[in-house]
């Protein structure tokens, strides 16, 4: 593209992303992300959460955190993509804790997303955070859907 003159777009950064994490190019994807901040493209929620899973499929999660924090605007696809990175790396504790984070951000709609798009039930911690948070917040709707799931 650069040859050619074309200026690339968001799309254009969030397509070669994924195929640097499935070969687990993490040199092609740091040039990529150098690119992205030169031309402006670093910090959109869309493409940083791209920036995120190819560090964490590449072995840098201090690299993904990084990603993360440089995030504007951040929206439920940045929040899941740097919960799911620590995952990836065994990192519950720190998963959890960061889904903590998004519910004391005030983030319950973003949470709520999160838990209703998991591909598996939500474990006890998740579901403890969550119902500390409605709790906390006095969201008395979803406390009592969480307290049910809990119990289920």
């Amino acid at each position: 593209m650069r040859r050619e003159g074309i200026a690339p777009d968001g799309a254009s950064f969030s397509t070669p992303l994924p195929a640097a994490d499935t070969i687990a190019a993490l040199d092609q994807g740091t040039l990529i992300h150098g690119q992205m901040i030169r031309i402006g493209f670093g910090r959109n929620p869309g493409i940083a959460s791209s920036l995120i899973t190819m560090y964490a499929k590449c072995g840098g999660l201090i690299d993904a955190r990084r990603a993360f924090d440089e995030t504007e605007d951040m929206n439920v696809v940045s929040w899941t993509a740097m919960i799911s990175a620590f995952q990836h790396h065994g990192c519950a504790d720190q998963a959890v804790e960061f889904f903590e984070v998004m519910l004391e951000e005030g983030r319950m709609s973003d949470a709520k997303s999160f838990v209703e798009s998991m591909p598996n039930e939500p474990d006890a911690s998740i579901l403890g955070a969550l119902l500390g948070a409605c709790r906390s917040w006095g969201i008395l709707n979803w406390a009592e859907k969480s307290r049910e799931a809990f119990r289920n």
